[in-house]
């Protein structure tokens, strides 16, 4: 073993006295404890997955480690809205992971980066203990549906769920729109599109899963109103969903 070897294992000696000296010294310390041995097992096998952010051992114990999703990814200013966005999360005090912070494992095909993509993120949701989702409407009437499915990753396992959309117009407002207004209700009272196909109809800022699946679980879908050349770079309705959020992870 040469002596980077040696000092790598002496850091993570030492840091594992520390956790284990912190979870006899906090109560319901030790389920911490072993998500943190975990993690740091994790670590050793994958580094990559912890390039940008590592292990928080500098941070708080009980820092909670909050999932940043959305669209975002997408625009020509990713980096400066993401960095934004992760900034104030660390001074909320919670400890960001977000898309495209990680580096991507080198591969040989569009198809394999598309599985590296997915594989660093969903490591990054299993990591997490919440998420906050961005579902403004992207590229139609509708949420991202990366970001839907990674909402509902972290829905399905059972983790705190928050959102927020910079768009104050309801689903059904916006298909109504969609269609010129050609929208009307049937003589059972259905909302339906001009070619008979039925419009959800309950208010909700998306499709009833994302919203009310949401609310189920104790969290919130901010409502915001933003300028049309700011829906993805106005950061008020995601400041008011970080305070609920942080609010409710005490």
């Amino acid at each position: 073993m040469d002596a980077a070897g040696l000092a790598e294992q002496i850091t993570e000696l030492l840091q594992l006295c520390r956790l284990l000296w912190i979870a006899i010294e906090h109560r319901d310390g030790w389920a911490a404890f072993a998500h943190w041995i975990v993690i740091l097992l994790h670590c050793r096998a994958r580094k990559e997955f912890f390039v940008a952010e590592p292990i928080p051992f500098r941070c708080n114990f009980m820092t909670r480690k909050v999932y940043l999703a959305g669209p975002e990814v997408f625009l020509p200013n990713a980096r400066e809205i993401l960095d934004r966005k992760a900034a104030l999360a660390r001074e909320a005090g919670l400890l960001p992971l977000s898309p495209g912070d990680l580096e991507i494992p080198h591969t040989n095909s569009k198809r394999e980066r598309a599985a590296a993509i997915n594989a660093v993120d969903e490591k990054m949701m299993i990591q997490a203990d919440a998420i906050i989702a961005n579902l403004t409407p992207f590229r139609g009437i509708a949420a991202d549906t990366g970001t839907a499915f990674e909402l509902g990753f972290m829905c399905a396992s059972g983790k705190p769920v928050f959102a927020y959309t910079n768009v104050a117009r309801d689903h059904s407002g916006r298909v109504s729109d969609l269609y010129g207004g050609a929208v009307a209700y049937d003589a059972e009272g259905r909302l339906r599109d001009p070619n008979g196909i039925a419009v959800e109809d309950f208010g909700l800022a998306d499709n009833l899963m994302l919203h009310a699946g949401i609310e189920r679980r104790g969290g919130v879908l901010i409502i915001g109103d933003a300028a049309r050349d700011a829906l993805y770079t106005d950061l008020a309705a995601f400041k008011t969903c970080l305070a609920v959020a942080v609010e409710k992870l005490r």
